[in-house]
């Protein structure tokens, strides 16, 4: 995740985190928002803010659709910083995004299992991940949706190009 004008989306998420923080003095804090800002500073590459903001969203999280896909990024947050213990960190969360899933919401299963798949392949477990990807291709090819199939596609030519070495 790019923002196009980096400046602007820099300028609009402070804006964002202001009034969130004016919204949580007050008590009105709200899981849409709170999340917003939690992924906007995710996309910054302010990782640690990241966490604390999505940890409070998944306390807002009012459906399991919101506390998978809040789940979902609090574990990005810990794999984008590309360390061992972030992508240890990151992993129950991912299970726990896909068990929630697979149990309550199944059209979110190829979204948690995409995500767990990447964390597999930052963690050199490319046969995993492999499996993880063919799952998902075919939840994404069985639904029809071209721009998730070409996500998944694009994911399984990383995988192949990480293979390679």
């Amino acid at each position: 995740m790019v923002p196009a004008d980096p400046a602007e989306f820099t300028r609009r998420l402070e804006t964002a985190a202001a009034e969130l923080a004016e919204e949580r003095r007050n008590g009105q804090a709200d899981f849409a928002r709170t999340r917003a800002v939690g992924v906007g500073l995710l996309v910054l590459g302010r990782l640690d803010h990241a966490r604390a903001v999505l940890t409070d969203a998944s306390a807002l999280a009012d459906t399991t659709a919101r506390r998978i896909a809040v789940t979902i990024n609090l574990a990005d947050a810990h794999r984008y910083a590309d360390t061992d213990e972030g992508r240890a960190a990151a992993e129950p969360l991912y299970l726990r995004a896909l068990e929630l899933a697979r149990l309550h919401v199944p059209e979110r299963v190829d979204f948690a299992l995409q995500h767990l798949a990447k964390q597999r392949i930052d963690s050199g477990r490319f046969a995993e991940a492999r499996l993880l990807l063919d799952e998902a291709l075919a939840l994404r090819v069985a639904a029809g949706d071209a721009e998730l199939i070409a996500s998944t596609r694009q994911a399984l030519a990383h995988l192949s190009a990480r293979e390679a070495g």
